[in-house]
Order: C-alpha cells, then sequence, then structure tokens
C-alpha cells in the first residue's frame, strides 16, 4: 500500500543491485499520536506507458577438424525469440507536495522496533512506498526457442 515502509539493503560488492523489501509498517504507524490523526495520501493516477517488446538472439557455431584422410565438423545454432505485451501501463503516485504539507508539523516516534533496527544495520535505508505502475489488461509473454545442430564425418 501507499506509504508503506521499504527497506532498501545497500549493496556489498559493486556487481551486485540493491535489494528492497516491503514492510507491513506504513509511515502512519511510525509518526507520534497527536490530534492531526492519520495520514490520508492523495492518490494521483496518469498514463505511463504502452509496453511491447521483441527482442531476438541468435548464436551459431561450428569447427572443423581433419586428421590425415578423415574429416570431422559439427555445428549448431540457437534462435531465441521473446515477445512481451504489457499494453498500457498507469502510474499512480502520491502528491508529495500534499504529503510535505500533512507531515510538516508532526515528529516520529523512534521507539518503534523497525526503527531500533535500522540502527542496527548500517547498511540498510528507509523509503517510502509513494508509486506504483499497474498493468491494465491481460499480459502476453511468449519465447521460440529454434535449436540446429550438425554433425559430420567423412572418411
Amino acid at each position: 500500500e501507499f506509504l508503506n515502509l521499504v527497506t532498501k539493503k545497500k549493496k556489498t560488492w559493486c556487481w551486485q543491485n540493491p535489494k528492497y523489501h516491503l514492510s507491513s509498517v506504513s509511515l502512519n504507524d511510525l509518526l507520534a499520536e497527536d490530534m492531526h490523526g492519520p495520514i490520508k495520501p492523495v492518490i494521483v493516477e496518469s498514463d505511463f506507458v504502452k509496453y511491447e517488446g521483441k527482442f531476438e538472439d541468435c548464436i551459431r557455431g561450428n569447427i572443423d577438424t581433419s586428421l590425415g584422410r578423415i574429416n570431422l565438423g559439427t555445428g549448431g545454432s540457437d534462435v531465441v525469440e521473446s515477445l512481451s505485451s504489457f499494453g498500457n501501463l498507469k502510474k499512480q503516485e502520491v502528491d508529495l507536495h500534499k504529503l510535505m504539507k500533512d507531515v510538516k508539523e508532526r515528529s516520529i516516534n523512534l521507539q518503534t522496533s523497525l526503527l531500533e533496527q535500522m540502527l542496527e544495520r548500517k547498511n540498510d535505508v528507509l523509503c517510502i512506498l509513494t508509486e506504483k505502475i499497474l498493468t491494465t489488461q491481460k499480459c502476453l509473454i511468449s519465447e521460440h526457442i529454434q535449436k540446429e545442430e550438425k554433425f559430420a564425418g567423412m572418411v
């Protein structure tokens, strides 16, 4: 849900990607209780992109050798064709200007268990979920694989 907290674990090595974990704790759970009540985010929806993609990868190779009067050869090829269609994607996002106004006078309760855990872990960052990308129709993902292998010998 919107305003839920996400922990981002920083990568340890340069080739790794950061890892994200969605928690069941929301921003409202972190805020100290006061007379304002829970924050209700304003959601703005817009068209994002129409996604259709076709990708093809082809690998070919062969090797021939001869030993005296014997000739040997082998070869092969792989063709992989992928088709993806997600249709028109919609983007839902929290109105950040309104959210910033709503949290301006609020304070954070530092005694929550999630924040205590975060302070112990030095490689984690706390984030807030403020946008989503949604599909509007059934998605299609297909893959076609074609293999060809050849072996030859001659005396």
